[in-house]
């Protein structure tokens, strides 16, 4: 099995192999899952290449977001601060985005967790 080893830049993974050369792997994807490592969450891709040699990518950098709704639109700002207020332990950042909800433009609270499991605890 070939390991990398990957880091989240913006919108791409960029993998490196076990010496840290930068690499890339075209691949299908099988399953994935997640671990707690060393005390950070590390989602692993598993697949296999074009060769057929099963690999594993593991991504350390991703964190876990979930997008809350207000019920009207005016309390999007007073849902993020009561967000902040109570959730300040389990969650990295709380903003305010522009989405698309079935096609309609709405402002949506992204709320950034600490880890997988920060959401059932908050």
């Amino acid at each position: 099995m070939v390991i990398y080893k990957a880091h989240c830049l913006a919108n791409h993974l960029e993998l490196c192999n076990k010496s840290g050369c930068p690499l890339k792997a075209q691949f299908w994807l099988l399953d994935v899952n997640r671990e707690m490592v060393e005390g950070e969450a590390e989602v692993r891709r598993w697949g296999v290449d074009s060769q057929g040699n099963r690999i594993m990518i593991a991504d350390r950098g991703f964190l876990p977001y979930l997008y809350l709704l207000p019920k009207r639109v005016e309390d999007v700002e007073r849902l993020e601060s009561v967000v902040e207020a109570r959730c300040a332990k389990e969650v990295a950042s709380v903003d305010v985005e522009e989405k698309l909800y079935f096609g309609a433009p709405l402002k949506a609270v992204k709320v950034t967790c600490r880890s997988p499991d920060s959401p059932r605890s908050a």
